[in-house]
């Protein structure tokens, strides 16, 4: 998202991947960009660098900040990086890093600045139906601590499920670890399916109710106006639920390791009865996350290197 928002600024974005991050080579050259790996990288002078990433050692920021003019780093936790020009924190309200020592004008944050793809961007407000009748599960690709397979026992309590009035569409990729158990389970519901690398975009547009985790896919889902249950998965995804509750735009359904089935159940029973919860979650999930977070990352990028 950031990378096409930059080449629309007229810059040449070019991804630097690890040496076992070839898998990525395809995507981004439909992208249109150019790939090399780091250990056949030239060493050019750059305008800029954006490191994405947890693991970066000081020898490798050292030698970005010597070939870049700024350094831009995205974040999703305090503390702050302390070489970075810029620092990208959508999910993190704008005080949470001033308490972290974040300096006045160098930090991006808040769900204005949200990296959403623009297929997830919609222009107008989205309908809510009196009904809700599609119900979408997703958390993300590999979803390793089965979040989904906790979702469809609390689903599977739900009598709007069990008398199929409410379908149930669950997202996965061919290599989720949970891939098997989560088949047998929607094949317990009366109208489930599992359906393997979806198109989210597709997902979410048929969706009445989302329930997912809090990373990306909340964001996508917010852009997109669908009411959702979100379920904290890693620490660092609780301040972007935090702050996504706070503007009205996803109900919290706790952390996978602490919630019960029926709970949960309970949550989402209530969410599927009212349709003015349901409105009220959509039209503040759009105001929130307006899809043009990634132009407004862009600009600052674009401008932070002039002043350099």
């Amino acid at each position: 998202m950031l990378a096409r928002a930059l080449a629309d600024c007229g810059d040449e974005v070019v991804f630097v991947l690890d040496d076992d991050g070839l898998a990525w080579n395809e995507r981004v050259s439909k992208q249109g960009h150019d790939c090399v790996t780091a250990s056949a990288w030239s060493g050019e002078p750059i305008t800029g660098c954006l490191l994405d990433g947890y693991e970066f050692g000081r020898n490798a920021i050292q030698f970005w900040r010597a070939a870049a003019a700024m350094t831009v780093s995205i974040v999703d936790q305090p503390p702050k990086p302390d070489w970075a020009d810029l620092i990208i924190a959508p999910g993190l309200a704008p005080n949470a890093m001033v308490k972290a020592g974040a300096l006045s004008g160098r930090v991006l944050a808040g769900l204005g600045y949200a990296l959403v793809d623009q297929r997830f961007r919609m222009t107008s407000p989205r309908h809510v139906p009196e009904l809700a009748t599609n119900i979408v599960v997703s958390f993300g690709l590999q979803d390793s601590l089965n979040a989904t397979g906790l979702v469809l026992n609390a689903l599977a309590l739900l009598p709007q499920v069990r008398d199929g009035i409410v379908s149930v569409t669950v997202a996965l990729a061919a290599s989720a670890p949970h891939l098997s158990n989560v088949r047998e389970q929607v094949r317990g519901l009366k109208h489930g399916v599992c359906v393997i690398d979806a198109d989210m975009a597709t997902c979410y547009a048929a969706a009445d109710v989302a329930i997912g985790g809090g990373g990306l896919g909340l964001l996508e889902r917010m852009a997109m106006g669908v009411p959702s249950v979100s379920i904290t998965l890693a620490e660092n995804q609780r301040q972007q639920i935090a702050l996504c509750v706070a503007r009205g735009g996803t109900l919290h359904g706790g952390h996978v390791k602490d919630i019960q089935a029926s709970d949960l159940a309970a949550t989402i029973s209530s969410l599927l009865r009212s349709r003015e919860q349901r409105a009220v979650l959509s039209k503040r999930a759009q105001e929130a996350v307006d899809g043009l977070g990634a132009v407004r990352c862009a600009r600052a990028m674009w401008e932070g290197v002039r002043v350099h």
